[in-house]
């Protein structure tokens, strides 16, 4: 009992009164996230995960010599893990993932020599992996991801051969995949993401037939892959290579991996011909972007014909290649394909009509090809100064819609077929307002995707009292901003427009823009101020990213001029804290901003929240939240339309898992260090994969 009450008194914060039953007027083997065995009544489990605690771990659990189980993911504990849990020879399970724990991995954990599961992962954890470690032979699940470890990847992790899942991504790991790692003949996944590691992928990697997921991008791998790879690893349901430095041809035994639903190459070096694809039946993700693929000649894309057979294909990333040809008709025949890119690559012909078919398409990229298309011209010539002020009834008050530091927007009608516009007038008198100007001109030029605005037309012009005057001219977005739906008083009935579906359909459209601005435009551009004023909804609630104002393309971000003239200005409560101190801009921020989004879109609460302060902040609030407490925390308005058409059809479970999946990607998108944040591409699928479920259920 005193070991537990040591660890109750190390707690700073208990909101959720999850210990309140600790106390001496109780048996300790009856309080809450206690199990004790029979005979004796010794504890052996400590499970209070995800109950938003904070504080340090006590080193007094290493005191309770017959714990099994210490289950404390998903809170909020700090400093060091306690040394003394290496004299818990009976523990079988470390489960610490998502705190705040800092310091060096203890190595006297591999004391615990019954360990199965050693979960570290997403903590503050520095060093090295302790050679000690290869003592632990029955560890079975190994957790380190998402902390800031170095040092390359010890040889002895090959002779832990009850190894079976391997995690070790986000982290700060130099060197090669060690060879070893090919005695491990129980291994189902290994994920060494997001690292330095470099070298070859070793040949003994791919004799382990067992192995279900490869997940190694973001790293300097080279080489190439073994053409007999899907042949060797018949059970592999996920190759996620990407980002790496990869050569030579796709593996003909691709057409052999009939298990495969993932096949992720992108971003590497990979040149030829693509083979067939005819036996991967169940998958439904290629992305072959950004090779050297295909021959700049008539017949690339014959390879097409064999996605035919893969009838739950719903990505396929073909862009900045070397293919050449015309798109097939057939295509219209991918009747789940979701997501379609070939751009910059030498394409020319028609667009087929038959991608009229593809009900299911949110994202078409064709960009930078030979490909004939309908003309079709949604600008509108160069206005003057009096049209516009004629068009807001002199720039009334009364047509105001928006207003911030750099401008005031106008709702306008233009006489000549009175069609509804939106006009930014740029406060010129305001430093910083011209520079603005020219960096939302100089962005919107060069973009266009459905979920941004739309520039219509600029004006450069004198108004009537010889000052200069500088406006641009939107489509007008009849739902306003984001903000009023979230935060304003807009009457019931709007209120409850705002459902758990249109609520994930925004969140994805937002998702969909930035994954545009960062990976699809060519330069990557950076947003920098994105919050819900600046998410506009036209009439279907489709969600468009407005003001590019302070929008950096990453070129000129890293460049350093950005900083010398103040740093980032951004938004208190969106802005990452890197620009805090005076880091340049970068996707990584966008990602942050977004993160904090998607926690307001779901919770109704804004990062600037009175209840907020500088201990509690909605990123922790919402993390301290999952799995447990997520219904406790998401916007009661959700709640309003249980009955409606659209939710009846939800069990409360199925609502609950959609919310806690939601609420954990925000969390990953807004962590504290920039490379530990999750990628806006992946969000993006993740919400799409969460939107399919919800809908399917």
């Amino acid at each position: 009992m005193l070991s537990l009450l040591s660890f109750k008194a190390a707690l700073v914060s208990d909101p959720l009164q999850t210990t309140a039953s600790w106390n001496e007027s109780t048996h300790f083997c009856s309080w809450t996230g206690i199990t004790c065995s029979l005979r004796p009544q010794r504890v052996i489990k400590l499970d209070l995960h995800s109950s938003m605690l904070v504080g340090s771990l006590s080193p007094s659990l290493g005191n309770l010599s017959l714990l099994q189980e210490i289950i404390l993911y998903n809170n909020s504990f700090t400093g060091e893990i306690p040394s003394q849990i290496g004299k818990l020879s009976r523990l079988e399970f470390l489960s610490l993932e998502n705190n705040s724990f800092c310091g060096e991995t203890p190595r006297n954990i591999s004391s615990c020599s019954n360990l199965i599961k050693l979960g570290l992962g997403g903590n503050r954890l520095f060093g090295s992996i302790p050679m000690e470690f290869q003592f632990l032979s029955k560890l079975q699940l190994f957790f380190l991801y998402l902390n800031n470890l170095t040092g390359e990847l010890p040889l002895y992790l090959g002779n832990m051969t009850s190894l079976v899942s391997i995690s070790l991504g986000g982290n700060n790991f130099v060197g090669s995949i060690p060879h070893t790692l090919g005695n491990l003949k129980n291994l189902e996944v290994i994920e060494l993401g997001q690292n330095n590691l470099s070298g070859a992928i070793p040949p003994s990697f791919f004799n382990l037939s067992s192995l279900r997921d490869i997940d190694i991008p973001l790293n300097q791998l080279q080489g190439g892959l073994p053409d007999d790879i899907f042949m060797s690893l018949p059970r592999l349901q996920k190759l996620n290579l990407a980002r790496n430095q990869l050569t030579g041809k796709i593996p003909s035994s691709v057409s052999n991996a009939t298990e495969l639903l993932l096949f992720a190459i992108n971003y590497n070096g990979f040149s030829g011909e693509v083979p067939s694809f005819e036996g991967m039946r169940k998958v439904d993700w290629i992305a072959l972007n950004r090779n050297q693929l295909g021959k700049a000649r008539p017949g690339d894309l014959n390879f097409m014909s064999s996605l035919l057979n893969c009838t739950e294909l719903k990505l396929l990333h073909l862009s900045e290649n070397n293919f050449e040809g015309v798109l097939p008709r057939f295509i219209g025949n991918f009747s789940k394909l979701r997501r379609f890119t070939i751009g910059n690559n030498l394409i020319y012909g028609n667009i087929p009509d038959e991608i009229g078919e593809l009900v299911n398409l949110e994202t078409l990229y064709l960009w930078s090809n030979q490909l004939t298309e309908t003309s079709s011209t949604d600008f509108l010539p160069n206005l003057s100064y009096q049209t516009l002020y004629k068009a807001t009834d002199g720039f009334s008050e009364a047509n105001i819609i928006g207003s911030g530091k750099f401008s005031s927007v106008y709702r306008g009608v233009l006489d000549e077929n009175e069609t509804v516009v939106a006009v930014k007038v740029l406060k010129l008198q305001v430093t910083g307002a011209q520079r603005s100007f020219i960096a939302e001109c100089e962005a919107l030029r060069s973009i266009r995707h459905r979920n941004l605005v739309k520039i219509l037309t600029s004006c450069s012009s004198i108004d009537f009292q010889g000052n200069e005057f500088k406006a641009l001219v939107y489509s007008y977005m009849v739902n306003g901003s984001l903000a009023d739906w979230l935060h304003h008083e807009i009457g019931e009935r709007n209120q409850q427009s705002l459902t758990l579906i249109r609520r994930l359909n925004i969140a994805i459209d937002v998702a969909s823009a930035l994954d545009y601005l960062h990976h699809h435009c060519g330069t990557p551009l950076v947003h920098c101020d994105l919050k819900p004023s600046n998410i506009l909804l036209d009439g279907e609630f489709v969600a468009h990213v407005s003001d590019f104002g302070l929008a950096r393309f990453t070129q000129e971000a890293t460049s350093g001029q950005r900083n010398s003239s103040g740093g980032i200005k951004g938004t208190i409560g969106y802005a990452a804290p890197e620009y805090g101190m005076g880091g340049p801009p970068s996707t990584y921020g966008d990602v942050y901003s977004y993160g904090i989004l998607l926690l307001e879109i779901f919770t109704g609460k804004s990062p600037t929240d009175e209840v907020f302060t500088t201990s509690l902040s909605l990123h922790s609030f919402a993390k301290m939240a999952i799995p447990d407490h997520v219904m406790e925390i998401v916007d009661p308005v959700l709640f309003y339309h249980v009955h409606d058409d659209e939710m009846s059809g939800f069990s409360k479970e199925e609502i609950r898992e959609c919310l806690i999946s939601v609420i954990e990607i925000g969390v990953s998108c807004s962590l504290e260090f920039p490379k530990e944040r999750m990628d806006i591409s992946r969000a993006m699928n993740q919400l799409y994969s969460i939107k399919n479920v919800l809908l399917k259920g």
